[in-house]
């Protein structure tokens, strides 16, 4: 007798996804199939299978695209049918997004959300790692924020990911890095924190940058002594004097 081919799978599904097929078919043992395809993008896994898988290439062009399965069945006695079925196969959403400049802590992030997809609307998922002492907010918008601490031991790269989901399921990722960099210490000590003007003061720059390989040499200074002057040495001397019959007193900032 003839065989009949007939087999069925989901009319849609999104790119860089794989289907089941499920052969429905009927001939007279012991049959042959053989299953191939409109495009040599679409991978069938072992295509004379009864019932492969059928997995579509990735497209995120914004235009679906739409493909043609053919299963050939040859029965027992050498006759063959064929049967030809279409699907639909949806472009997936692009995820995308910027981020201001990298800077010190502690900040607040607020990614620009730049997705787009041919099938609105999307849907967002936010993460951020590591997430320790930061607050999120709005991770499932398109406009997050996120407020990270100050760091005083090295830079922290977090991870910030975006997952988007459009109307019909499909889905996209993307991982992008943002550096908060290490807050300085500042710090500097003197022999002596009084004397008889004028008085000539070595100060001793101790400021630490946080942030690794750096060290001293790599950092910038400014000082204001109070009396007049400011300097920008690593190590400065200034020249404090009293005029009159009271003590005065200086306050030293160094940024």
């Amino acid at each position: 007798p003839q065989p009949f081919a007939e087999f069925s799978m989901p009319a849609t599904t999104c790119a860089n996804t794989a289907v089941a097929t499920t052969n429905t078919s009927s001939f007279k043992a012991p049959e042959s199939y053989l299953w191939t395809a409109s495009s040599p993008l679409v991978v069938i896994t072992n295509p004379t299978d009864a019932q492969p898988l059928i997995a579509f290439p990735d497209n995120q062009t914004g235009v679906d695209s739409i493909y043609d399965i053919t299963l050939t069945v040859t029965s027992a006695n050498g006759c063959s049918d064929d049967t030809t079925v279409s699907i639909t196969v949806f472009s997936r959403p692009v995820a995308d997004f910027s981020l201001q400049a990298n800077g010190c802590g502690p900040t607040t992030i607020n990614p620009t959300d730049l997705s787009t997809t041919n099938h609105p609307p999307l849907s967002y998922t936010w993460t951020i790692s590591p997430t320790t002492n930061v607050i999120s907010t709005g991770l499932n918008t398109a406009s997050p924020s996120f407020d990270l601490p100050v760091t005083t031991n090295d830079s922290v790269v977090y991870d910030i990911f975006l997952t988007i989901t459009d109307d019909n399921g499909c889905i996209d990722t993307l991982r992008q890095n943002y550096t908060v960099y290490a807050k300085p210490t500042a710090a500097f000590n003197v022999a002596l924190r009084d004397s008889c003007g004028p008085y000539t003061v070595q100060f001793n720059n101790t400021s630490v940058p946080n942030q690794n390989p750096e060290d001293i040499n790599d950092m910038t200074f400014f000082w204001d002594f109070e009396n007049g002057q400011t300097d920008t040495a690593q190590q400065p001397s200034a020249v404090f004097t009293n005029t009159g019959v009271h003590d005065s007193t200086y306050y030293v900032t160094l940024i």
